[in-house]
């Protein structure tokens, strides 16, 4: 509604914002693959209409990950046209929200496949830069939860405390929200 709203009125940027909100939002509770990767690709192909590389930079790591969980060749995705490890250092410098929403991503795809080495990697990369307070809630909140269950995994095959730690802080950052929101937190703390 608010894309529809945005763009009958002209305000492009808004509808960008609205669609990219969208895209995230049913990516992570949507049951159907085949229409959040529907979403996630209209959205990705209006950025590139718009030439807006600042908003492509939030989609195209979730355009990534949905090729991947749904079997799809990724190696001809934008993404993999320039060099990821450039593209990681430029955001980590430039806007280090794209570059955790990156990191997040690809550390999530080793989670689901369960990919120890690349999964370590990754998280100590994606740990590397803290939470700060303008990420946006939604996105937040999600990365906490699969980056405690990342961490607690990590901790069972490792043994390295650092994992333990990072997990706990995790769930503490999840009893905390589970205090205003009881209905959205508490599962994802009890898990």
């Amino acid at each position: 509604e608010g894309f529809n709203l945005s763009m009958a009125s002209g305000d492009l940027i808004t509808a960008m914002e609205c669609s990219i909100y969208y895209s995230t939002s049913t990516f992570w509770v949507y049951p159907s693959l085949a229409i959040v990767k529907k979403n996630v690709d209209n959205t990705r192909k209006m950025l590139e209409q718009q030439n807006h590389l600042t908003f492509l930079g939030f989609i195209l790591p979730m355009s990534r990950t949905m090729s991947v969980l749904i079997g799809s060749d990724v190696s001809d995705s934008f993404i993999n046209l320039i060099t990821e490890s450039a593209l990681e250092h430029s955001l980590l410098d430039k806007n280090p929200l794209q570059w955790m929403i990156l990191s997040f991503q690809k550390m999530y795809i080793s989670f689901v496949f369960r990919e120890f080495d690349i999964l370590k990697h990754l998280a100590e990369k994606y740990f590397h830069v803290r939470f700060k307070p303008w990420t946006m809630t939604f996105v937040l909140s999600v990365q906490r939860f699969y980056g405690g269950l990342v961490s607690f995994w990590l901790y069972r095959q490792s043994g390295d405390s650092i994992w333990a730690e990072r997990g706990h802080e995790a769930k503490l950052a999840l009893s905390k929200w589970t205090e205003s929101s009881q209905w959205n937190y508490q599962n994802k703390f009890y898990l």
